[in-house]
């Protein structure tokens, strides 16, 4: 390539400063004339790999008369990310007239809701960019806009992913179809201290089940009564996803019968209950846990008054990398030994990837060419690097292999460059960095799931704590709830 990352890198702010002054209805990025991609000539190279991805120029698609512009989603919510993605296109793409349909007038949920009713009477923006783990911000209906072909299957363009991690790719297959393209990805991770660990009893949380483990919280709970675990809650949302649970028959794409989904329901809702935060709906104050450090979480963790830091959320962006790698650097010159892995799951093996942003195409599409270059440039290892410091691990196997050489190589002429632009905050230890990517190499491949449907799902332990409802008559009321999504028409 020609460009370093570090002059594309200061284009996309460029484009991204650009953007910010108004994207609605503008155009983005216009040429009459075709231009072809940078070609190399030798210079400002990043590596000297050969065996780099390149983004290369795709064929046509379809009929020369088709035109070269793009009409992107736009609201509040994927405003900063989509900026970025569009300064990288258009870098290489400036024939393609970059559209943006804004939204960001609406709330998260009204902006959802309008997009859905556009998808379903086919005036929908050509490519949408969602994120999968925020409630609000999921595309309503998501099954039923699946089931009535709402969506392109990403066959249809045959996009260039040779390079996507080919187990998080699955995080966007429904009924076996390519329906979604994950944009990144992230991994539950845990942060604690090898004296914390034998506390809790536990020699090796790689192999740990998630009933030994929340078995083992209950206990320091018993052990030290105003202490959490935890910082604050998990979200019962997320445990599920890095389960790999679907609650949908991987054949059929039917709901699971309902005794089935029933015994997956009590055992996660008793995991929490019995386990990570027994009572927790009256014991939400946090504040003993911190009151002898000055309120300061850090200073509690180290001190004891915590088991974890910084594990509620499922992390794996670069700058949580960050986070780490100070607490871990701290640990060290106190003594302590820190350890690093990822949440417990139920059968103790590897846990599942959890797709991040993510990439929808309205079937409806006339644009398929420029839809398609957009496509494989978001997940071009240059872009993935870039992005992967914010939102979520790359879902580029090149790029998490750069990344990982960047925080564990020499100081090499690739080293500086992205030294320009991802900090770096104290050195990494080998030891440490590979406690972060090893359970990336040993994932496994997951289903698609259903975000309304795993709402409601996960809502069950919470409901059932508060007991207004007997078991029973929480049963009855979401299994009705879920037959009426899954089979509305």
């Amino acid at each position: 390539m020609k460009t370093s990352i570090s002059a594309r890198f200061a284009l996309v702010l460029f484009s991204s400063l650009l953007l910010l002054q108004g994207c609605a209805g503008e155009t983005a990025g216009v040429s009459e004339n075709a231009v072809s991609p940078p070609s190399s000539d030798g210079q400002n190279e990043q590596t000297a790999d050969e065996d780099r991805p390149v983004l290369s120029r795709s064929a046509k698609t379809s009929d020369e008369e088709e035109p070269l512009e793009l009409v992107l989603y736009y609201d509040s919510y994927n405003r900063e990310y989509l900026d970025l993605l569009i300064g990288n296109f258009s870098e290489y793409y400036p024939e393609v007239t970059v559209l943006c349909r804004d939204y960001t007038d609406m709330s998260p949920r009204e902006a959802k809701a309008q997009l859905a009713g556009e998808l379903k009477n086919g005036t929908a923006p050509d490519l949408i960019l969602d994120y999968v783990n925020a409630g609000h911000s999921s595309i309503p209906g998501t099954m039923h806009l699946l089931d009535n072909g709402e969506f392109l299957p990403l066959d249809r363009l045959n996009p260039d992913l040779a390079d996507c991690n080919k187990t998080v790719l699955t995080c966007g297959e429904y009924r076996g179809t390519q329906y979604f393209l994950p944009a990144n990805f992230s991994l539950g991770y845990l942060f604690t201290t090898d004296f914390h660990m034998t506390d809790l009893g536990i020699l090796d949380g790689s192999k740990v089940t998630m009933g030994e483990f929340s078995g083992k919280i209950a206990q320091y709970y018993r052990d030290y009564p105003g202490n959490y675990a935890f910082p604050e809650l998990f979200s019962s949302t997320y445990l599920l996803y890095h389960d790999g649970v679907s609650v949908f028959d991987p054949v059929t794409g039917e709901l699971l019968p309902e005794d089935d989904l029933r015994r997956i329901t009590e055992e996660y809702a008793g995991y929490y209950r019995e386990g990570l935060f027994p009572d927790f709906l009256t014991s939400v104050d946090y504040s003993g846990a911190t009151a002898a450090h000055n309120g300061s979480m850090t200073d509690a963790f180290r001190d004891g008054g915590l088991m974890f830091f910084t594990a509620p959320h499922f992390l794996g962006t670069l700058d949580t990398l960050m986070l780490f790698n100070r607490t871990y650097t701290l640990l060290n010159e106190a003594g302590e030994t820190p350890l690093v892995f990822t949440l417990p799951t139920a059968d103790g093996k590897a846990p599942c990837p959890m797709m991040n942003w993510y990439f929808a195409v309205n079937a409806d599409t006339e644009n398929t060419t420029a839809v398609k270059w957009f496509l494989e440039n978001a997940v071009y290892y240059e872009t993935q690097c870039q992005i992967g410091w914010r939102y979520g691990l790359p879902v580029s196997d090149y790029a998490l292999d750069t990344i990982y050489t960047f925080y564990t190589g020499p100081d090499t002429y690739v080293r500086r460059q992205y030294l320009e632009i991802f900090p770096l905050y104290g050195e990494f230890s080998r030891e440490f960095v590979d406690s972060y990517f090893d359970p990336i190499k040993a994932m496994k491949k997951t289903t698609f799931t259903d975000r309304t449907v795993m709402n409601g799902i996960s809502n069950y332990a919470w409901e059932a704590e508060r007991g207004e409802k007997t078991p029973d008559e929480l049963w009855e009321d979401l299994w009705m709830q879920l037959e009426e999504y899954v089979n509305a028409e």
